[in-house]
């Protein structure tokens, strides 16, 4: 049964249901730079939206729309796909609306430091409380706070500051001693040369990231850990364990136990120079998660209760890095860094908070410590004579198999940062994508034709192992709770499932 028919069933005639549904279901994002472009220059973002609407490995292929708080070519051609380019844009005056009826998500690449003015932080606020998602990201000191260091949660999640105040900020490593040396880097390889150089980002060696595992138990034989969806990649288990695939921690095979863990997200680009995000928590900046946010005229907690239990929903690390580099040069030779661990990216959960006013809970949040983990130049070595993180065959750009991690990974931000009322959406299209593989649309040809609860299990058998295949051991058991999960506790989603006009 479709989850809904067109409102006028004549202009879809050609189309079977489940091809409207997919095109209704496609993520609306809008994404906002300055200072960087669409463009496949060195500091453009074409292999990002390459990555998220065109490769092959991307399932639920976005909507996009693309804009500049200055100015831009007016369109770009990525993928044979020609852009148009909003310039000037302004959140608070934009057309369509920057609201929740015309975008799932928003995705901010800044440079600038120069300020969003106060009804456009009011606009973004009410999209994130109204359950939109939003991405951010700047890099060292305070290059993106112009968008985001005064955004709700975002403010706190990541290192928005200037290296020249009092409240920590991440400096370039062109500063004095001792300050520069807190720079962050993340180039810890100095490549075939043996020498550190500003374009060593560019080369085939990646950074290496520590993903931040959720682990429960008591002791070393009934432990779990959990890595979170955004960091999940094709055939990882969801929650793995002493027992977990016929291996115990005891015994000649115990080693092999970790198996489990080998193909996880372990791979970003690397800089040196980046920025760092953060914790926010009981036990880390517990003020600010206690706090109210008062600004451009709003009035609200800042970190809303939990929906369900007692205390607050937290921001947390992600993955973490590290950074350690030494002199590198870039114009000058910079010293050594003070080694140390970072948050790589941080995440926040507004699907488990309580509304901040009417019904519709908290948009989820995503932060990374630099938007040179998505730009070309670190991807695929524009500009440089390395060939970044692939290779140039006949002059077309081949991803390496590390690329590719980094390529999911954005691609699960997309999927995990849509609203809580579109994960039906997403539910019906990967359980589609999952029955026209076989075997189940072999063996179960004519679904309408099962008679019995044996022949209804056995399709659900066959379906969520397909899923798993697709998308990781355990995906179709969180699929299947989080769909239960957003049934009993979002009636608007009933509202999103039959209304095609309001979503």
């Amino acid at each position: 049964m479709p989850i809904f028919q067109p409102a006028n069933p004549q202009l879809e005639l050609a189309q079977p249901w489940w091809w409207y549904n997919y095109r209704r279901c496609k993520p609306k994002i809008l994404i906002v730079i300055d200072g960087l472009s669409y463009t496949t220059s060195g500091f453009g973002l074409s292999r990002f939206i390459e990555a998220i609407a065109h490769h092959p490995t991307a399932t639920l292929r976005p909507t996009l729309t693309l804009a500049h708080r200055d100015n831009h070519t007016s369109s770009v051609t990525i993928s044979g796909t020609t852009y148009s380019v909003d310039t000037q844009f302004n959140f608070a005056t934009a057309s369509p609306a920057v609201t929740r009826v015309n975008y799932d998500q928003i995705w901010l690449f800044g440079v600038n430091s120069t300020p969003i003015n106060d009804a456009e932080v009011q606009t973004i606020a009410d999209f994130m409380n109204n359950g939109g998602g939003i991405f951010a990201t700047g890099d060292h000191a305070a290059l993106g706070s112009g968008m985001s260091a005064r955004l709700p949660r975002i403010r706190h999640m990541r290192n928005w500051n200037s290296q020249y105040n009092d409240n920590g900020g991440v400096p370039m490593g062109q500063e004095t001693v001792p300050l520069s040396l807190d720079r962050i880097d993340t180039v810890v390889d100095p490549g075939a040369n043996n020498l550190y150089q500003f374009d060593d980002q560019s080369d085939n060696i990646p950074q290496r990231i520590y993903p931040n595992y959720s682990v429960t138990g008591s002791n070393v034989t009934d432990w779990r850990a959990s890595i979170h969806p955004v960091l999940r990649m094709p055939g990882t288990p969801l929650t793995r364990g002493p027992q977990i695939g016929g291996f115990s921690n005891s015994g000649p095979s115990g080693e092999r136990g970790t198996i489990t863990f080998s193909n996880d997200m372990d791979v970003l680009p690397d800089h040196a120079h980046e920025s760092e995000c953060f914790e926010v928590s009981p036990t880390e900046n517990a003020a600010a998660l206690n706090g109210t946010y008062a600004e451009a005229g709003m009035n609200f907690p800042e970190f809303p209760n939990k929906a369900s239990g007692s205390g607050k929903v937290p921001a947390e690390i992600l993955a973490y890095s590290v950074s350690g580099g030494r002199t590198v040069y870039n114009g000058g030779w910079k010293p050594p860094v003070r080694p140390r661990m970072f948050g790589a990216m941080s995440a926040y959960d507004g699907h488990l908070a309580a509304p901040v006013s009417g019904s519709q809970r908290p948009g989820r949040i995503m932060c990374d410590a630099t938007w040179h983990h998505f730009v070309n130049i670190n991807l695929d070595g524009t500009g440089t004579a390395r060939s970044g993180l692939g290779s140039w065959p006949g002059g077309t750009f081949t991803p390496s198999g590390d690329l590719l991690k980094i390529y999911k990974y954005y691609q699960n931000m997309v999927s995990w940062l849509q609203p809580s009322n579109r994960i039906w959406c997403w539910m019906y299209i990967i359980i589609r994508e999952a029955y026209y593989r076989s075997p189940v649309r072999e063996e179960f040809l004519d679904i309408s034709n099962l008679k019995t609860v044996e022949e209804v299990v056995s399709l659900g058998v066959t379906l969520t192992a397909a899923i798993d295949a697709i998308s990781g051991v355990g995906a179709s058991r969180e699929l299947i709770s989080t769909a239960v999960k957003e049934a009993r506790d979002n009636k608007e989603q009933e509202i999103d499932i039959l209304d095609p006009v309001t979503s």
